[in-house]
């Protein structure tokens, strides 16, 4: 009886000390937490920091058409996620105060024909004119094929248009997303 009597105490003991922990631990927890994430924002050492509000708005897809062996700059349009495809002639150019960058580019190839046919991402100065070949991209015929560019991507800066040779099929479309100069 005596044995009894004194395990139900250690067990009493130790049913009020696991309660006062679990009221003592919160507090403990976030002043450890507090020291160990201090973060220090200086203009020699900035925080990166991302608006999670507006990232997807910073995507873009462009669709471009137009016909084999000619630059399709013309018609190379944002796509609306309502509405689809761009309406002809409708040409995209990056926002003032924004850099675009390329992340991947699928070609639809349609030339039935064996072999490679080489491509070319470029972009377009509309003030200037300035055409500048920024890739080359060899496409299989007669097949999707679908470039990506991971990490830093292709960055294509404010003020310009990004155009694709259309050498193998009658579609590419380019996807990235924008941001900040």
């Amino acid at each position: 009886m005596e044995l009894a009597k004194k395990a139900l105490m250690f067990a009493a003991a130790v049913a009020i000390a696991s309660v006062l922990a679990l009221a003592v631990a919160p507090r403990a927890a976030h002043a450890v937490a507090a020291i160990l994430v201090t973060v220090t924002n200086t203009e020699a050492n900035p925080v990166p920091t991302a608006d999670l509000f507006r990232s997807a708005a910073q995507n873009v897809e462009l669709f471009c058409t137009g016909r084999s062996g000619v630059v399709s700059g013309v018609s190379c349009g944002q796509v609306n996620p309502q509405t689809g495809p761009p309406l002809p002639g409708v040409q995209y150019t990056v926002p003032a105060g924004q850099n675009l960058v390329i992340t991947t580019i699928d070609f639809d190839v349609v030339n039935p024909a064996p072999g490679i046919t080489t491509n070319a991402l470029a972009t377009l100065d509309p003030q200037t004119l300035n055409y500048q070949i920024r890739e080359y991209l060899a496409v299989p015929n007669n097949v999707t094929t679908q470039f990506s560019f991971p990490g830093t991507g292709i960055v294509i800066p404010a003020g310009l248009q990004p155009l694709v040779t259309i050498n193998s099929g009658p579609f590419v479309v380019i996807r990235g997303y924008l941001t900040p100069n």
